[in-house]
């Protein structure tokens, strides 16, 4: 009886963190290969699109990268996205109430929306490529 009474202490002052733990995954930045061919222009264009479909605004560009951010209520994400006529880069830069972590062994977690908010920016510069074919 007494065993079973500190097991449940136990799971009882684990379970927050247990929860907490399927929030944050492994940083992703997303690697896209330009297999069409376009200009410059047309893939800032296409990359700006997809950006501000989903929401994120431009802050700047320059050769060949596009710095972008998104606000959702408290939650701020920064990322760049460096692109040539091969390549498409989504770069995690910064974020604030989103938990970025990087571990002693190197592995960066964040809070797992960003990673849909990413991917979703990947899925749609995938669809402004395909335009191309």
């Amino acid at each position: 009886m007494r065993l079973s009474k500190w097991m449940m202490i136990f799971f009882a002052l684990s379970a927050p963190f247990a929860l907490q733990a399927g929030r944050f995954k492994p940083l992703q930045e997303p690697h896209i290969h330009v297999d069409v061919a376009v200009s410059d222009n047309q893939l800032e264009d296409i990359i700006k699109r997809a950006l501000v479909g989903r929401g994120w605004e431009v802050v700047s560009t320059e050769a060949g990268i596009v710095h972008a951010r998104l606000t959702l209520r408290s939650h701020v994400a920064e990322i760049e996205i460096p692109y040539n006529d091969h390549a498409i880069d989504l770069q995690y830069v910064r974020s604030s109430n989103l938990r970025y972590r990087r571990r002693g062994d190197g592995t960066e977690t964040i809070h797992r929306n960003y990673n849909s908010w990413v991917n979703n920016i990947k899925t749609d510069i995938l669809v402004g490529l395909s335009l191309y074919r």
